[in-house]
């Protein structure tokens, strides 16, 4: 889910400053963004959803899914280009 989060905003973000420059807005939308969304819903889980509970192996594949679709949206540039 995070992997396609993270290449859907990059992808996106790409055409709408048709520019294949990484700046520091680039990184910030595309991999800090939905890894810090993942790690808010871990965090508010226990608190708004009685029965689950938060989980740092949760956490860590939610960051690992963003850098895959980061590596994935860098991949598809170079065919791309």
């Amino acid at each position: 889910m995070y992997a396609g989060l993270a290449f859907i905003l990059a992808f996106d973000f790409q055409n709408y400053k048709k520019s294949n420059n990484i700046t520091f807005p680039f990184v910030l939308l595309c991999v800090i963004f939905p890894a810090l969304i993942g790690g808010i819903i871990e965090i508010l889980q226990p608190l708004l959803f009685i029965p689950r509970s938060a989980s740092w192996l949760d956490l860590l594949f939610n960051i690992i899914g963003v850098l895959l679709g980061w590596i994935c949206i860098i991949l598809f540039r170079k065919v791309r280009l």
